[in-house]
């Protein structure tokens, strides 16, 4: 090979390939450039699981010119056909991962420096792949898997999240770089216990302790192996002898690793992985619904089956009947023989005759003790069905008490409810108060306005004092402008007494702000007080959805009791043709049949009181309206002072303003 092809790279070996086709993603090819870039040109062993049509085994031969065997194995019997001219290009034919195909492997080469799999992709035959020939790569050497992205595919034995895809295998590897630091006593392989069941191989922790490296790239796992020695952390080197800032370090130089003790972290000592344990529990829950598939079933069926006893009890009254009408024939067959024997006396020919009706009479009561036997033993059952019927009459009785205990619960959910309406009462008559003290501070509010509008007329008057001051002093200036002493005696004075009177408005300015402070916390608490009132509102809005889902409820009550009674009325009217026991068990069923009644008019009772409650809760909602309106007018009287306290603040202001500019 000329050293013009051994300069070329991976990606133009492969831009320049004419014989047969590889099918590789162009990032393998840079990836494969930088990782085996350091083999180039040492005498590697090469094993590829997975060659397809055979291009990649004559594109290796090139970019290791110097390589000692290329070993392709490929599941596919027409790869068998291939051929090569370079000798050290073998080929195996047969799966990977069966002893036979790995045997013909390793007749061509005893260890590698180079595995690459690119074989089935499927998740097991990956990892099992991995489990089979990693023992067999050199001490320095590189194991890459190809195609990972279909780790995501359910076609290939993957999913995002599934526990024992190829993809989850590789990053549980990752965790044995670091084995050292777990903190647990755990040997590197049990992690892996899930993987050894689902896919029946092992890995020897042993091997494991060879991996130096796990590096993950779009669809490709690639693992280095090192002697184990090489793969652990080492002791701590500590350079320099200046520790200023984090003192002690100086003492742990080449000191080794410690790892934390564990044994009490709940994720450190699992012996399932979560995932694993979560797809464990997903199979426990289809499982679960399989078995409750089965159990619906079977009360399906149980359901038929009870359809059918009630056919069959259908069938007994219609035997009873039969019987009955037996009886009956019987009865006027004996007034008949009744009436014949009269005359047997007298005609010995009516005798014989009369012998020969007594035989088949005979004969009948032969039929009819059959008969009598079979309609006791249906008479068994029917006691048997009556027994049932009363433990459903128990059942019913018990449903009954239960609904006495809900109405029970119900009436201390009213008189509950009474009590939170008296509370809501008193809350009124606190808001009320609340108004009272809120009518007195506005009043107080509006005397203060009155006493700063007299204080404001106050100034205003002094204002025309200083007024009438400063003309003068105009006037004097002009007459006396020869005394010029006087004069600025007079202007410092004037000066003095302007200041005086910038100071004293703007006391009065400090004196209308913090009324105007006090206006707007007067406001704020009418927010607050209003925000109350909503809140208030809210409540008892939700109290009279209460009471309503309190009436739904005894509705279902009432409904629930109305089946009962129909039910019962059926059961009266199936069993209207039983014996004397059945007569006694319907006068159990009137009585209880009663009780119901009973009840209903007790509940009827209670939800005429729910209704008068209901009426009260209305009631209690006018009056908050009321009170809610009446809250709003005197907010708005209270926006209203405040607009009018600001404009009038304003108008002073301006006319203090110009008067005192007016004077300068």
């Amino acid at each position: 090979m000329t050293n013009k092809a051994i300069e070329q790279t991976l990606e133009q070996l492969y831009s320049r390939h004419k014989g047969k086709v590889s099918d590789k993603w162009s990032i393998y090819l840079s990836e494969y450039g930088r990782l085996f870039q350091q083999y180039r040109h040492a005498p590697v062993r090469l094993l590829e699981i997975g060659i397809q049509n055979g291009g990649s085994l004559d594109i290796w031969s090139k970019f290791f010119p110097k390589a000692q065997q290329i070993v392709g194995c490929d599941i596919n019997p027409d790869c068998a056909h291939l051929t090569y001219k370079d000798p050290r290009i073998s080929v195996v034919v047969g799966d990977a991962n069966s002893d036979a195909a790995q045997a013909a492997v390793l007749s061509h080469s005893a260890e590698f420096d180079l595995i690459i799999d690119d074989g089935s992709h499927l998740s097991s035959d990956i990892v099992k792949s991995f489990a089979r020939y990693f023992p067999y790569l050199l001490d320095g050497g590189i194991f890459v898997v190809e195609d990972l992205h279909c780790s995501y595919w359910k076609q290939f034995e993957g999913g995002l999240f599934d526990p024992f895809s190829s993809m989850a295998f590789f990053k549980r590897l990752a965790d044995v770089v670091s084995h050292e630091h777990w903190g647990v006593e755990k040997t590197s392989s049990a992690i892996f216990t899930g993987f050894f069941e689902r896919y029946d191989f092992q890995i020897d922790a042993e091997i494991l302790r060879h991996i130096h490296s796990i590096e993950f790239i779009n669809s490709m796992c690639v693992i280095r192996k090192l002697k184990p020695e090489q793969n652990v952390l080492g002791p701590r080197f500590i350079a320099g002898s200046v520790e200023r800032i984090v003192p002690g370090h100086l003492g742990l130089h080449l000191t080794q690793a410690t790892p934390l003790y564990q044994a009490d972290n709940a994720w450190a000592v699992r012996n399932t992985p979560p995932d694993e344990e979560l797809s464990l529990r997903l199979q426990e829950l289809a499982d679960c619904d399989a078995k409750i598939g089965g159990l619906a079933q079977t009360i399906a069926e149980d359901e038929k089956q009870i359809e059918l006893l009630q056919d069959r009890r259908e069938f007994i009254n219609e035997l009873r009947q039969a019987v009955a009408a037996k009886d009956e024939h019987i009865r006027k067959l004996d007034d008949l023989v009744q009436s014949h024997a009269q005359g047997v006396a007298d005609r010995d020919q009516q005798i014989a005759s009369l012998n020969q009706v007594v035989a088949a009479r005979q004969a009948d009561f032969d039929g009819l003790s059959a008969t009598f036997a079979a309609r006791n033993a249906a008479a068994t059952e029917a006691e048997t069905r009556i027994r049932e019927l009363n433990r459903v009459l128990g059942e019913h009785a018990s449903q009954i008490t239960s609904f006495t205990h809900v109405v029970s619960n119900r009436e201390g959910q009213i008189a509950a409810l009474t009590q939170a309406i008296s509370a809501r009462d008193e809350q009124l008559a606190v808001l009320n108060q609340n108004l009272a003290r809120m009518d007195t501070q506005n009043s107080a509010l509006t005397e203060r306005l009155s006493e700063r509008d007299r204080q404001i007329t106050s100034l205003h008057e002094t204002t025309s004092e200083r007024d009438k001051q400063i003309d003068s002093l105009r006037q004097s200036v002009a007459e006396w402008i020869r005394q010029s002493e006087e004069l600025r005696r007079s202007v410092v004075e004037g000066q003095s007494q302007i200041s005086t009177l910038v100071q004293s408005l703007a006391e009065r300015e400090s004196a209308i702000e913090k009324l105007t402070q006090t206006a707007v916390i007067q406001e704020d608490r009418a927010r607050s007080l209003e925000k109350s009132v909503a809140d208030f509102e809210g409540k008892v809005i939700k109290l009279t959805s209460s009471v309503a889902e309190r009436d739904e409820h005894l509705g279902r009550l009432i409904q629930s009791m109305a089946d009962s009674e129909r039910q019962i009325d059926t059961l009266n009217r199936g069993n209207a043709g039983l014996v004397e026991k059945i007569l006694v068990l319907d006068g159990t069923t009137v009585e209880q049949a009663l009780q119901m009644v009973a009840m209903t008019s007790a509940i009827s009772e209670e939800q005429s009181k729910v209704i008068a409650h209901e009426q009260a809760l209305s009631a209690r909602e006018a009056h908050i309206i009321v009170l809610n309106q009446e809250m709003t007018e005197k907010a708005n009287q209270i926006s209203m002072l405040h607009q009018e306290i600001k404009s009038r603040e304003a108008r002073k202001f301006m006319n203090v303003a110009r008067r005192f500019f007016r004077g300068e």
